[in-house]
């Protein structure tokens, strides 16, 4: 009984974490990034303001990815039950990425930063190691 339960939290909370990084991948990719920003001007203005949210657009994100996880892992018809099964997935992941969204969201833009001066660096010390090598 305690093993069954333990493996049922423990795919939850795997599902969880699978569902908040494709929410802040696909917030990233709705709101930042520079291949799609040919369509945020199309958009209508409630959709802008949600892109320009992390935390309104990983609720909206992760509720419909937690709506196609549950699709993908097992569906078999749309009992009574199932439906408010099926809701309460998409509430319990839209509110967890309504949290972690903003928070992996920081951490991919630091780490993009931080991966830019490295490159800059790397690209001015070769810069700079070939005229050392023209000039002498």
């Amino acid at each position: 009984m305690f093993e069954t339960l333990a493996l049922a939290a423990l795919s939850a909370l795997i599902g969880l974490t699978i569902v908040s990084f494709v929410s802040c991948g696909l917030y990233y990719l709705f709101g930042y990034a520079k291949i799609t920003a040919w369509m945020r001007p199309s958009l209508p203005m409630i959709v802008q303001v949600m892109l320009t949210c992390s935390a309104c657009s990983g609720f909206w994100l992760g509720g419909f990815t937690s709506l196609g996880l549950v699709f993908l892992v097992g569906h078999h018809g749309l009992l009574p039950l199932q439906v408010a099964l099926l809701l309460a997935a998409a509430l319990i992941g839209g509110l967890w990425t309504m949290t972690t969204t903003p928070i992996l969201f920081r951490l991919l833009l630091d780490s993009l930063k931080a991966l830019a001066q490295d490159l800059a660096e790397h690209a001015s010390e070769e810069i700079n190691g070939e005229e050392d090598t023209l000039r002498g």
